[in-house]
């Protein structure tokens, strides 16, 4: 039987299989030294509305609120925060509204300004107080919309159980997917 030679001191001992191989490499260095300066980064880019943007939007849905008003039709402005159009699963209505809605849970209509329809559930349930809300497809509504923060939504009351929404954006310089599409579209 022949004999094996003594590793050089430094070298791995290895079996005779895979002395010929060549060097693999490590997937193991620098595990377990995250570099989380690239999470923190995407962060400070972030910058929501300006607090010109977020008022800009505020005014011109009050001002569409006001003309609503007039022609004695109920109406509501619900500012979004990031919260609320990134991850909530439902929207609390302000308390001032509850007077034209029922006093139990109902399912709703909600027409955004294209016309299309997304169903929604409206809850009357008492939860340490009166909160009255919207959920079973705001989370859907608000994807569907790209809502961010800052921006306003107009809820307008045109039937029982139906609203008209008008979104407006604190964002100068958003344009909606539906908009580049039709643009590229025509070309």
């Amino acid at each position: 039987s022949q004999k094996r030679k003594a590793p050089e001191p430094g070298q791995l001992r290895r079996s005779g299989r895979v002395t010929g191989l060549p060097e693999q490499p490590s997937y193991l260095e620098g595990a377990g030294q995250r570099d989380y300066r690239g999470v923190y980064e995407a962060y400070a880019v972030w910058k929501g509305p300006t607090d010109e943007e977020r008022a800009g939007a505020l005014a011109k849905a009050e001002e569409l609120q006001r003309r609503i008003h007039r022609i004695r039709c109920p109406a509501f402005v619900k500012p979004m925060t990031h919260s609320l159009a990134m991850n909530a699963v439902q929207m609390l209505i302000p308390k001032d509204f509850l007077k034209y809605l029922p006093a139990h849970d109902e399912a709703v209509v909600v027409v955004d300004e294209a016309d299309d329809e997304f169903h929604m559930m409206y809850n009357a349930h008492r939860q340490g107080g009166k909160h009255y809300y919207l959920d079973k497809g705001w989370k859907g509504f608000a994807f569907d919309h790209d809502l961010a923060d800052g921006d306003c939504l107009v809820f307008h009351m045109t039937e029982r159980a139906k609203f008209k929404v008008y979104i407006f954006r604190a964002n100068p310089d958003y344009e909606s997917d539906q908009t580049s599409d039709d643009s590229e579209d025509e070309e």
